[in-house]
């Protein structure tokens, strides 16, 4: 059984690694692609174990065997799912059928690819060839399948971005951060790739010269995408109540703030009860007195805090 592909869109296909696995074939496990002959676009077939072989024989010869009820789960998956989000998104049925049948063919499930359209609508107008162009940059970063699959299903807002964007950006992040934290970065953070570069150079400088946050729990964060003025505002907040301490990288002794996921990621009441151990409604008061400092510190010239 060929999981996880629409088995219809497989007829006339013949193996041929494309560079996902360069090394993978179907007999060691690993996943494979393959060129359709007559449309030449590129198709996933998942990991298989030894007694799919017989499908992978046809494959090659170009005799899939027809499988109907394999066809036909698939297909009324897909349009349960089509249905599903069309009666709450306002979206093209067709466009939606044809983008939830490619994400099925690279490697999501059904279920992925619903939660990934509700997330990011933007994605259902992608084209099979632009949603490999994203991937094979992924992969072209080092990232393992496995890790792109994750990555783009965490945030699928990652296939609105130009690829070149996304190559340059994890070169430059690369300078900070380990590969490893690199998955975290692009999944916890969709828009990493489309943000101004001196915006994240400035966050990173904030988080890492003024706050003492270390660079694993950066990337754990979401904060490169919240705006620098909420972090400093909320960062400010914990000082000033005393629950923040800026950390020395020197001290062996470990350090007892909150990480940095529980400051950036949370909504503002949890964030002021919970974190800060104060009320909503104080943390609020903070922020406008907080805003009018600044924009009086705007109008004077100067750099004085509140």
């Amino acid at each position: 059984m060929l999981k996880g592909i629409n088995a219809c869109r497989l007829r006339d296909c013949l193996p041929i690694m494309v560079g996902f696995k360069g090394r993978g074939n179907i007999l060691s496990g690993r996943p494979v692609y393959c060129r359709n002959l007559q449309t030449s676009t590129i198709v996933h077939i998942p990991k298989m174990s030894k007694t799919n072989l017989d499908h992978a024989v046809h494959v090659r010869t170009g005799k899939i065997a027809q499988d109907e009820d394999i066809v036909n789960s698939e297909d009324s998956q897909i349009s349960i799912a089509v249905s599903e989000i069309v009666s709450r998104i306002p979206l093209s049925a067709g466009l939606l059928k044809n983008l939830m049948c490619y994400l099925c063919e690279v490697g999501f499930s059904v279920d992925d690819g619903i939660a990934m359209v509700e997330k990011c609508p933007g994605i259902s107008g992608r084209s099979r060839a632009q949603l490999l162009e994203v991937m094979m940059t992924f992969r072209q970063c080092k990232f393992s399948d496995e890790d792109i699959i994750s990555i783009l299903r965490s945030a699928p807002e990652h296939f609105l971005v130009h690829p070149p964007a996304i190559a340059s950006r994890y070169s430059a992040l690369r300078q900070n951060f380990s590969h490893k934290s690199l998955k975290y970065i692009f999944s916890n953070c969709p828009r990493i790739g489309l943000t101004n570069w001196n915006a994240i150079k400035e966050k990173m400088d904030y988080l890492g010269n003024v706050m003492k946050v270390p660079s694993h729990q950066i990337a754990q964060s979401r904060a490169f995408d919240i705006p620098l003025s909420e972090i400093k505002a909320r960062h400010i907040f914990l000082e000033r109540a005393g629950v923040y301490k800026t950390p020395d990288p020197k001290s062996r002794i470990p350090s007892t703030n909150h990480t940095l996921s529980d400051i950036t990621d949370t909504d503002d009441d949890y964030f002021a009860v919970r974190i800060a151990g104060l009320t909503a409604e104080e943390y609020f008061v903070f922020q406008e007195l907080l805003t009018i400092s600044s924009e009086d510190s705007e109008s004077d010239g100067s750099d004085k805090a509140f």
